[in-house]
């Protein structure tokens, strides 16, 4: 009886470790993305607006691939760009290393699917080359965003407003002053 025992234990210890063993070898490996983000000339270069966001704004994001991996962006919106946030849509695909001549600032989220470009600026006309190369040639699905600093005119259109409300409240303080005495 300990002897059947003993070979029915042994038997499921077995089948349990094949179960593992089939299992890990059936697992996906996962896709690591390289990234290069550098300075450029826009000479030739796609339009970000035109060729990528159809809603052009840094609320707005674009979906995109791969499957071409190196091209030249031409910031032609009618923003100061701040900032990008490129995150990866591909299952069992992950960040590995990023690199910028432009942006100091690069942070790659804990589970490596968030990439963060900041601390720097790109103005109107200014251009970036930005490389993405996933290490098995695999097409990996991004969704990028960016942010930016606030227009000149929304900043003058804010203090001119501020300045009228301050004038029209201290006009009115002055005339009820008036009428009370």
């Amino acid at each position: 009886m300990l002897k059947k025992v003993y070979q029915t234990g042994m038997a499921t210890i077995l089948l349990g470790a094949s179960l593992v063993l089939a299992k890990a070898n059936t697992a996906q490996a996962v896709t690591f993305v390289d990234n290069t983000f550098n300075q450029a000339s826009p000479v030739g270069g796609l339009g970000l607006c035109a060729n990528f966001f159809s809603n052009c704004t840094p609320s707005g994001s674009a979906i995109g691939t791969t499957d071409l991996p190196e091209f030249t962006v031409v910031n032609d919106s009618p923003y100061i760009i701040n900032g990008f946030l490129v995150k990866i849509l591909t299952p069992d695909t992950e960040w590995r290393t990023v690199t910028s001549d432009i942006f100091p600032n690069i942070n790659i989220s804990s589970d490596k699917k968030e990439l963060r470009f900041s601390g720097a600026t790109i103005g109107f006309g200014e251009a970036w080359k930005a490389l993405t190369v996933p290490n098995d040639g695999k097409v990996v699905a991004l969704e990028i965003s960016f942010t930016a600093v606030p227009e000149p005119k929304t900043i003058l259109g804010s203090i001119a407003f501020g300045s009228f409300l301050v004038v029209s409240t201290l006009l009115k303080a002055k005339k009820n002053k008036t009428n009370n005495s």
